[in-house]
C-alpha cells in the first residue's frame, strides 16, 4: 500500500518482493540442509558451520536483484543451472 503513496511502480514493488522471499527461502533451506538453527551450540565446531554469505545478481522480468547465497566451511553451494531453465514453456491443448 506505501507503494502507491510513494508512487512506485509495480515492478519495483515485485522486484523488492521476489529479492525478499528468494533471499528467505535460501535462509530457511539452507538451515534445513545444516539441520540446526542459526546460532544453536550444535553447530560450534562441528565443521559444517555457517561462514557468511556471498551475493550474485538475479535477473527476473522485474529487474535484476541481490541474492545471499549461504556458506559452510565445508560444503560450497555451486550455482548450477537448471537444466529446464531453456525448455520451451508447457501450454494446454484441447
Amino acid at each position: 500500500m506505501s507503494a502507491l503513496f510513494k508512487a512506485e511502480s509495480i515492478d519495483e514493488v515485485m522486484r523488492v518482493e521476489v529479492e525478499s522471499a528468494v533471499n528467505e527461502l535460501l535462509k530457511l533451506e539452507f538451515t534445513g540442509f545444516l539441520d540446526y538453527e542459526k546460532y544453536d551450540p550444535i553447530g560450534y565446531n562441528s565443521g559444517n558451520s555457517r561462514n557468511g554469505t556471498y551475493s550474485r545478481q538475479l535477473k527476473t522480468r522485474f529487474g535484476e536483484s541481490t541474492v545471499e547465497i549461504p556458506e559452510t566451511e565445508t560444503v560450497s553451494l555451486s550455482s548450477t543451472p537448471c537444466p529446464y531453465i531453456n525448455d520451451p514453456p508447457m501450454t494446454l491443448s484441447q
